[in-house]
């Protein structure tokens, strides 16, 4: 999901800080723009709605692009089907977003060019985020260059979407995996149809898949033959905020501990991400525990002196108050 925030009167709704508040001045306001709204809503007893710039199938447009324009920017001219990257210390890292891009992307005032070019505006927003991005691109490579070996007299759009339906695939996977950890205690045997039914609240014989074709009618709005948008109730719901640690400790390569990296402070800086090396960052991945999963945010994310979502506007940013305010507004 993703909405460009409203600029329209009344569309700026600023978060009061509470006074006495230890990190920032009195009378401070966390800008807060609503979601832009869609023409149309919001009027003549119409209830406001809002754009969703994302496709609502999990087609991983968040590594491809969501235009032609930026997906034919963002693949490499070979016959492989793979996508752009670059060679620093022996390792595949995303481009630059020089002028071969100029992907309007958020990043930190006068350092627009210290970020990757990805398909995704939020790609730049911390070290997990840039690792997500670079994996699945080196990935999609890797697949590009398999069905090359297997399939010679594929030309390079077969090599490049066959890849890409493999990593969407890969991607749900990930997704349900995660999605399933909400889900630990429904009181009925954990199958392939145990997400599905918690959420819709059928049982065994009627979301049968079996018994029913792909894709699942329940599933897609009748009018558009699109899927019904999932990401509304988890984003409200659940959210994924409270899988963001506050620092990850990285190691050399004899495991020996270095640094203690703030994360928060990893935003926007895909130089610093080349320097500590993605194999230091998954590794520090690998061993950072979660304090109090389900429990919320880490509080290193409720008093940030930036704002996280975009550093090019507002003076400071509390995720959770963020997050809440977004329920609100959407009703």
């Amino acid at each position: 999901m993703l909405s460009d925030a409203g600029r329209e009167k009344g569309d700026l709704m600023n978060i009061d800080i509470p006074a006495g508040d230890p990190d920032f001045p009195p009378k401070t306001k966390l800008e807060f723009w609503r979601s832009q709204r869609a023409p149309g809503t919001g009027e003549n007893g119409i209830p406001r709605e809002q754009y969703n710039k994302r496709s609502n199938w999990m087609d991983l447009e968040t590594i491809y692009g969501s235009t032609k324009e930026m997906n034919a920017l963002l693949r490499q001219k070979d016959a492989a089907g793979a996508l752009k990257c670059e060679l620093i210390l022996d390792d595949d890292y995303l481009p630059v977003n020089d002028e071969r891009f100029n992907f309007s992307l958020p990043g930190r005032p006068g350092q627009h060019r210290n970020l990757f070019a990805a398909g995704d505006l939020r790609a730049n927003q911390d070290y997990l985020l840039m690792v997500y991005q670079t994996l699945f691109v080196r990935e999609h490579n890797r697949m590009c260059g398999v069905l090359h070996g297997k399939y010679p007299d594929w030309n390079v759009e077969q090599r490049f979407q066959t890849a890409r339906i493999v990593m969407g695939a890969k991607m749900n996977m990930i997704g349900a995996a995660y999605f399933k950890a909400y889900f630990i205690d429904v009181p009925w045997p954990d199958d392939p149809t145990a997400i599905m039914r918690s959420w819709t609240g059928k049982t065994v014989l009627e979301i049968n898949p079996l018994t029913m074709s792909y894709p699942w009618k329940m599933l897609l709005n009748p009018k558009t033959g699109d899927p019904y948008s999932l990401p509304n109730e988890f984003s409200v719901g659940y959210r994924w905020h409270d899988l963001i640690p506050a620092s990850l400790q990285i190691f050399d390569k004899e495991n020996n501990p270095t640094t203690l990296v703030n994360l928060a402070e990893t935003a926007f800086n895909a130089t610093s991400f080349k320097q500590t090396g993605i194999n230091s960052v998954v590794e520090a991945m690998s061993v950072t525990q979660i304090p109090d999963f389900h429990s919320g945010i880490q509080d290193t994310y409720r008093s940030m002196k930036f704002n996280f979502r975009n550093p090019d506007e507002g003076n400071g940013f509390d995720l959770a108050a963020w997050a809440i305010m977004h329920e609100r507004e959407r009703g």
